[in-house]
């Protein structure tokens, strides 16, 4: 068993009574309103986060004064920082795309050697189709942010109490990081006509992907199994990582069953 800490915001004068509705529910040890009022804190006790937040966070939502609730997630449950996918998404790979292009503008002899390195023609259908992309991938990005804020429970887009399983959530276990990615690696593409793309660009385009794949995603999962333990075991085989199709496709079955 474990114990959560729920932060209940509630209307103006309203606490005492959300307090002591609270009280009364299944799951929740102690209600109390905080010494300056305008919210209450609960602890829920249950198996696991998710039966924690999924059940007794609805219940409390009905409560009538309840403005808002955000779970106050323990720290082992609290994503980490990025580490070498930033240094290598943010600083690395941008060098690698903008250098070759900008080493003849800046005048700097000892980035002579990057004036080189043969350029890639992209004809314009690719370009058209890498827009149409991200477009479509990133308006899914933007719109699973808005699930996992105003339904996961921390009020939060990097941090969820429930496990989110709906909307585009239903198709691939990754919508946002599938958003991000095409964002990234397209982008050059996109803007090839006025910034040279190279082989080195191709480079940084393969070390951004293999780090998301290979190392990144399978970490995010590794946290996932751990916050959400055999829930999440059963999600990850029904929904695909980041196959958009097999995951429609697994959608219209699971519809028909």
């Amino acid at each position: 068993m474990m114990v959560i800490d729920v932060k209940v915001q509630t209307a103006e004068g309203a606490a005492s009574y959300v307090a002591k509705r609270i009280q009364g529910m299944k799951g929740v040890l102690e209600a109390s309103e905080d010494i300056g009022g305008g919210y209450v804190v609960a602890k829920v006790e249950a198996k696991n986060l998710d039966e924690a937040t999924r059940s007794v966070l609805k219940e409390i939502q009905g409560v009538e004064g309840v403005v808002g609730v955000q779970v106050l997630l323990p720290e082992e449950f609290v994503r980490g920082g990025t580490g070498w996918f930033s240094i290598i998404t943010y600083i690395v790979y941008p060098l690698l795309w903008i250098l070759p292009s900008a080493s003849s503008l800046l005048g700097l002899r000892i980035l002579d050697f990057l004036t080189a390195v043969p350029s890639i023609d992209v004809p314009l259908f690719v370009i058209l189709l890498a827009l149409g992309l991200v477009i479509v991938l990133q308006a899914l990005a933007i719109y699973s942010n808005y699930i996992r804020v105003g339904e996961g429970g921390c009020q939060s887009s990097e941090n969820t109490a429930v496990l989110i399983t709906w909307g585009p959530y239903s198709v691939v276990r990754h919508p946002s990081t599938l958003g991000g990615l095409a964002f990234i690696l397209l982008l050059p593409v996109i803007l090839s006509g006025v910034v040279r793309y190279t082989f080195l660009t191709v480079l940084g385009q393969v070390l951004v992907s293999a780090i998301v794949v290979a190392v990144q995603v399978p970490k995010e999962e590794e946290f996932s199994l751990r916050k959400w333990g055999e829930t999440y075991e059963a999600y990850k085989r029904d929904v695909p990582r980041f196959n958009i199709l097999l995951g429609l496709w697994r959608l219209a079955r699971r519809r028909r069953e």
